[in-house]
């Protein structure tokens, strides 16, 4: 009798255990969280967020399903809603370098960028140190006009990974504009501004839309 019992309290731990993880008939929060990151996956932003609803619905701590909500609204354009769930997570984790470093690119987005480096540099402080932080906060500041302090940036994103192209772009064009400037094609901006358009060139996709601007840029540069 005793065994009978052990063996019908463990097919109903399973039996309820499998209801949990059931993606397809959901029953549980975490099981419409699961749904609600398939439909993120395929692209279905509007199922996922109405997924992302229902587990909060059922279960208002289960922070990540504002994360994927943010997401499927940042990507539906809808910043607002993304900063507003952004924040609520924020609210549940408030030492998250992740959520800090997500609602400043929803800032970046909205093209508020001195709120998006505020949380950029938010995340940092936190631990963050990763080739995207640097990239978008040196972009946010190229976007105001401070390229010095946008070079500092690309430049630590390209020390933490060097073979990701974009970044190279932006620091030519930096000591392009430099060398302009200066009304000089000597010294270390034009040297700087060719090395990295040479990078950018051959570390770019074919099909990349700023090759041509890149090989023009080196012809002139090396005349």
């Amino acid at each position: 009798g005793t065994l009978m019992s052990h063996c019908v309290a463990v097919a109903e731990l399973q039996s309820v255990l499998s209801s949990y993880r059931n993606v397809e008939a959901p029953l549980f929060a975490l099981d419409y969280l699961n749904r609600g990151r398939a439909c993120f996956a395929k692209g279905q932003w509007d199922l996922a967020i109405a997924d992302y609803t229902q587990t909060l619905e059922l279960d208002p701590n289960l922070k990540d399903a504002y994360l994927g909500r943010a997401a499927a609204y940042a990507n539906k354009f809808d910043h607002q809603k993304a900063l507003s769930d952004l924040n609520k997570y924020l609210e549940l984790d408030p030492q998250s370098s992740d959520a800090f470093y997500r609602r400043g690119v929803t800032h970046w987005r909205a093209k508020d960028e001195l709120r998006a480096i505020e949380d950029f540099n938010k995340a940092k402080t936190l631990g963050l140190n990763s080739y995207e932080l640097f990239y978008d906060r040196g972009n946010c500041y190229n976007n105001l006009n401070r390229v010095d302090w946008a070079l500092a940036d690309y430049e630590r994103a390209v020390a933490i990974d060097p073979q990701r192209y974009p970044v190279y772009l932006y620091i030519a064009r930096i000591h392009w504009n430099k060398m302009a400037k200066m009304q000089t094609r000597d010294g270390t901006h034009r040297q700087k501004s060719l090395r990295a358009y040479e990078t950018f060139l051959r570390l770019a996709p074919a099909g990349e839309p700023s090759i041509g601007e890149a090989a023009e840029s080196i012809a002139q540069l090396k005349r």
